[in-house]
């Protein structure tokens, strides 16, 4: 991975709504915008311009963004 290509950026985590997933507040994410997420995917997705790290969680229609700590309520979408 080329972490100077355009499409791969690093995401300083704020939170801890992915503690379940071993993301940690303050820990630094490798995103790569070329990748096409699937349903269970973690990604980095941007709600009402608030930035957030989901799950991604696809139900027919609907997008579901999970947090890995039951604390925090999944977010349709």
């Amino acid at each position: 991975m080329d972490l100077r290509a355009p499409h791969i950026y690093v995401a300083k985590i704020d939170g801890d709504s992915m503690e379940g997933a071993k993301i940690f507040h303050d820990s630094l994410v490798v995103v790569d915008r070329s990748r096409t997420p699937s349903s269970g995917s973690i990604v980095i997705a941007a709600l009402n311009n608030e930035p957030l790290c989901k799950i991604l969680i696809l139900q027919g229609d609907h997008v579901v963004l999970k947090s890995a700590n039951p604390a925090y309520p999944p977010r349709r979408v």
